[in-house]
């Protein structure tokens, strides 16, 4: 056993490093950068965007950087104890990745769309051979179509580049330290973001994010041969993760991938690791919520529920008027101010609540229907449809279901996950459900929920990923003039591996 240096990492304004070949250049700040060569000339000799699918290299970490990287995303978190001990083993490329959502045969909704994501994966020779572990991760709910995570990383920026924040971080940060395990990690922009932006979206519309996932595994099929990857393909038998509306996504693609359209692409769930989810989306997450009216905590999600039913659907008599309709749909626009969840939910307030409370956005008919007295509302029956925890699938034998909640989550209830436990087959589902001491809230059980992610993934890892693993240990604290990170690897190396010379980089 070997034991690397302490990395220690001072973030400071202006920070910048330049790199260049086999070398590093401490930017403002201390930071000291290792890249294998210019990400500017690596971009600038990418395939056209204008063929899909395509992929533009717009970051690229070796294991010491994407170290710091991890430590400086464990910072920023609202909680400061942000300790793991899940092993990376290399270095990741970030690829930008433009699709077509009729790569699948006979896909459903509009195919003349440009679909975007980001492609993560590990630089390691190993883990890029044969059949490659694919893991989808689909990010939390974002407000401006502008803050995709595709739009996390500037192309053509070289050295420690962060990614920007509020594009999706639960699922950039997991899909970065995933892909250092050795999965190569799908983070799909979905339907209404990136390319796609202006589009109606989907939200927590089970369909929407098969359409989004899927096809964008069968165009990382087909980009393998230009992605350093000759003669691999991906493991078919994909697992799919995600927090939030990440979970409910997650869960969305394994429920939907017993549809004919998608089981006949060749492509099939595994695992699915949701977390945090409105999984019981038409039954207990609505009458608890409807239930709390103008104390439900995100009103926001009122929004963004019946907004995308009006437009993605096409449903009526959601709205109490037609001035709502359009007011909602004013903060969602393409071209709207950079919106965030906590704004949408100072507007309902301001907006809804000082004229009789945030449900009066809300059609007499939704409010009726929502409380059982029999009064029909399409807008209710089709989120109950697309309602995940009702019985209406079963994973098939050997594909599991493993969630994450916690249970003073006062936003996406904790009965979402009991009724998913209730709803599959005892075999096949399991759920870890945190207790208040551990985290006390529907943001800050996202990263105890990602911990217990990541020790699943580490347990399905590839096992010729396995001897060659470093152990991570991030801490973060608090200093005066900026934030401190101090990061430590601990390396439990059993054999050279493909990354024994970043090994060598950083010990």
């Amino acid at each position: 056993m070997r034991l690397a240096a302490g990395i220690f990492v001072f973030v400071g304004f202006g920070l910048e490093c330049v790199v260049s070949h086999d070398t590093y250049v401490p930017g403002f700040g201390g930071i000291c950068c290792f890249q294998n060569q210019s990400l500017r000339q690596q971009v600038r000799s990418a395939r056209d965007e204008d063929a899909l699918p395509s992929a533009i290299l717009v970051a690229e970490y070796n294991l010491a950087t994407l170290t710091s990287v991890l430590g400086i995303g464990a910072a920023k978190s609202k909680r400061l104890r942000f300790i793991f001990d899940h092993p990376i083993s290399c270095g990741i490329k970030i690829y930008r990745l433009r699709y077509s959502p009729g790569m699948v045969a006979d896909s459903p909704g509009d195919t003349s769309m440009v679909l975007t994501g980001l492609l993560v994966m590990p630089q390691a020779a190993d883990a890029l051979n044969g059949n490659i572990s694919t893991l989808v991760f689909f990010h939390e709910t974002i407000v401006d179509a502008s803050k995709a995570p595709s739009s996390a990383f500037d192309v053509g920026t070289d050295g420690l580049q962060l990614p920007l924040v509020g594009h999706g971080d639960y699922a950039i940060y997991g899909s970065l330290w995933a892909a250092g395990m050795g999965y190569t990690v799908l983070v799909p922009d979905g339907i209404g973001f990136g390319a796609a932006s202006g589009t109606a979206r989907p939200y927590v519309i089970a369909e929407g994010y098969a359409i989004a996932g899927f096809n964008m595994v069968v165009a990382v099929q087909a980009l393998l041969p230009t992605l350093q990857a000759p003669g691999s393909s991906l493991d078919l038998r994909i697992r799919t993760a995600g927090y939030s509306e990440g979970g409910y996504a997650a869960m969305a693609m394994h429920a939907q991938s017993y549809n004919t359209t998608w089981s006949a692409s060749g492509i099939t769930v595994a695992a699915s690791y949701p977390s945090g989810g409105p999984y019981d989306l038409g039954f207990s997450q609505l009458t608890q919520a409807l239930a709390a009216g103008d104390a439900f905590p995100s009103p926001s999600l009122f929004a963004s529920v019946a907004h995308g039913y009006r437009t993605y659907l096409g449903l009526s008599s959601i709205f109490a008027s037609a001035d709502a309709a359009s007011t909602v749909a004013s903060w969602f626009a393409a071209d709207a101010t950079s919106y965030t969840s906590a704004d949408v939910d100072v507007l309902m307030n301001t907006t809804f609540g000082a004229s009789g409370g945030v449900l009066s956005m809300f059609d007499a008919s939704v409010l009726a229907a929502a409380s059982g007295d029999g009064t029909s509302s399409a807008f209710v029956d089709a989120v109950r449809a697309n309602s995940l925890a009702s019985g209406t699938w079963v994973p098939a034998a050997g594909s599991t279901v493993r969630l994450c909640h916690g249970v003073a989550d006062a936003t996406v209830y904790v009965s979402n996950a009991q009724a998913a436990i209730g709803a599959l087959p005892s075999g096949s589902v399991s759920g870890q459900l945190l207790e208040a001491d551990e985290c006390s809230g529907h943001e800050d059980c996202a990263i105890s929920c990602l911990s217990h992610t990541l020790e699943a993934l580490d347990s399905h890892r590839p096992d010729r990923m396995r001897d060659h693993a470093y152990y991570l240990y991030v801490g973060a604290a608090a200093g005066i003039a900026g934030v401190v990170v101090v990061a430590l690897v601990v390396a439990r190396q059993y054999g050279r591996g493909p990354c024994k010379k970043e090994y060598d980089l950083i010990a």
